[in-house]
């Protein structure tokens, strides 16, 4: 039957009907079209795939690059056969393709990412957050405390140079766009900001690196704010204690109204018995945070400091633009961090902070398995249980924990090999199912796992605690006596050096002023015990 024939019976366009025929058309996947010569080199599933393998990178925080993409798609197409135009000499697909897979699949998109400590991957994941929520839970179980009485306290750095500076216009292929700054580094001010879950904030306090403080420094901060000066501008354990009775003057925790405090788990928070004792004293529970966490758990980290710095830089760049010529001092500083705090500390900001956290209202499963994935990264089996599992080499019924540096987990004991968690290895992709035939991009990107096991240190690290429970009271009074007989012990011994070394210098002296024989030596040296200071002062003048 002729093809214009079929085209009038069947209702099928001509053209169309005519490529089907000529097998012009066989490479188009489900309702996608291809262009002419040109067709995708990937299909659908295998795409799919890629993109899976990208997102799940990203969410272990060892995110892949544009250039990684091509990378990884050249080989993917060379180990597994797949025809493609790709550049052999540089190893990389094009750029053309990189463009059209992005436009293929939109929920992949370009990020900046952000600077997060190793600590803070490996320390944030489910075991210590649910011994976190235990705690709090039990300190909400023993006093319901209403939100206005739940707090949080967190230090931040505030400077005279803006942390990032603002995109500004200019002419377009320009190499170098430059922006006035008060100096190359600045110096840094540390301003403590205080605020509850009910959306109310304790008035702040900035901290100058300066011995004597000037009225000038107060000039435009918020109202209510208080201040303090030492040499570094840091917080220290006197300075926070000032802190704390600036904090229990505006909450007025009583006995049928106490109140709870979070913080971290910093030296001048956590070893500073006086404010302990002033917390047990004024009915504070005071609660740290597990160490390495708090861009998770803290309310302040979470919805106030962000936006704190981002206003602060507003307002640094707009002090220069209106003083030009001038550069910005520790004198201007509470000015322009009262136009920023008025902005960013607001009661919605708190009220969010606490939620997202999780802290309130009380939610110990805000936190999902997504959240604790970048911690398996360093989550690994105890390496004496795998070698003692490895020369038993017997299977067991019974389940057993495994106890590793992030999280624990249960699993069946079997003789597994060492390397079956590592990057590369055919125990962890074996019997991943593939779109790709016989390479997946875990096989050729995997994913990171750490190799063998990972250094611990000696020194203890202060989790999740309650800081105003007697126990811990106790063993911070039983460190500070321990402390302080360590220091008279040195102050005895650096006592008896002196005395003998004074007692060595007096002797050579006389020996010289009365004679150098050695019975007057002597006889000197057996009187100079019972000397009193003027005597010596006698015989010496003499």
């Amino acid at each position: 039957m002729p093809v214009k024939t079929a085209s009038r019976n069947f209702g099928v366009p001509r053209m169309s009907l005519k490529r089907r025929v000529t097998s012009k058309n066989v490479a188009p996947v489900s309702v996608n079209k291809v262009l002419g010569n040109y067709k995708p080199v990937f299909n659908q599933a295998q795409e799919e795939e890629l993109v899976n393998h990208i997102l799940e990178m990203e969410t272990r925080f060892y995110g892949i690059t544009l250039r990684d993409v091509r990378s990884l798609a050249f080989q993917l197409a060379e180990k597994n056969g797949i025809p493609h135009p790709f550049n052999f000499e540089l190893g990389l697909a094009g750029e053309d393709w990189l463009l059209g897979f992005r436009r293929r699949h939109p929920e992949v998109s370009l990020r900046v990412s952000e600077s997060t400590s190793a600590a803070r991957t490996r320390t944030f994941n489910r075991p210590v957050v649910t011994q976190f929520f235990k705690i709090l839970g039990e300190v909400n179980s023993a006093q319901q405390y209403p939100p206005h009485r739940i707090f949080n306290v967190d230090e931040t750095s505030i400077g005279t140079v803006s942390s990032r500076n603002s995109g500004v216009l200019a002419k377009k292929g320009r190499r170098q766009v430059g922006r006035i700054v008060s100096g190359e580094r600045g110096e840094t001010t540390t301003a403590v900001i205080c605020m509850s879950a009910g959306g109310t904030f304790v008035p702040p306090m900035l901290i100058f690196p300066r011995k004597r403080m000037k009225a000038e420094l107060t000039d435009g901060a918020p109202p209510g704010t208080i201040f303090a000066c030492n040499s570094s501008g840091w917080m220290r354990l006197e300075v926070f204690e000032t802190w704390f009775h600036h904090f229990i003057q505006h909450a007025k925790p009583s006995k049928e109204d106490p109140a709870l405090l979070l913080m971290d788990g910093h030296l001048s928070h956590t070893k500073n018995l006086k404010v302990i004792e002033a917390a047990r004293t004024h009915f504070v529970t005071i609660v740290c945070l597990p160490p390495h966490c708090t861009h998770e758990l803290q309310p302040l980290d979470v919805s106030v400091m962000l936006p704190l710095s981002t206003y602060y830089d507003m307002a640094l760049e707009k002090w220069l633009n209106n003083h030009p010529g001038r550069v910005v001092t520790l004198f201007q500083i509470s000015q322009i961090f009262g136009e920023a705090y008025l902005k960013a500390c607001t009661p919605m900001n708190a009220i969010k902070g606490f939620k997202k956290c999780g802290i309130y209202p009380l939610d110990s499963d805000i936190f999902t398995d997504v959240d604790f994935v970048a911690a398996e990264t360093t989550d690994q089996a105890d390496h004496a249980t795998r070698a003692q599992k490895n020369t038993n080499m017997t299977k067991v019924d019974e389940p057993t924990v495994l106890t590793g540096s992030t999280s624990t987990s249960s699993v069946e004991e079997t003789d597994l090999p060492d390397d079956l968690f590592q990057p590369g290895s055919s125990g962890l992709t074996s019997c991943h199912v593939t779109d790709f035939g016989s390479v997946s991009p875990a096989d050729v990107k995997p994913i990171p796992k750490m190799k063998g096991p990972r250094a611990v240190t000696k020194r203890r690290r202060l989790g999740a605690t309650i800081l105003t429970s007697s126990p811990y009271k106790n063993s911070l009074v039983d460190e500070k006596r321990k402390r302080d007989e360590k220091e008279k012990r040195q102050q005895m011994k650096m006592q008896g050096r002196h005395k003998k070394a004074v007692r060595l210098e007096l002797t050579h002296y006389l020996s010289q002023i009365i004679g150098s024989s050695k019975a007057s030596e002597r006889c000197w040296i057996n009187l100079i015990p019972k000397m009193t200071g003027e005597v010596i002062y006698e015989v010496a003048k003499g």
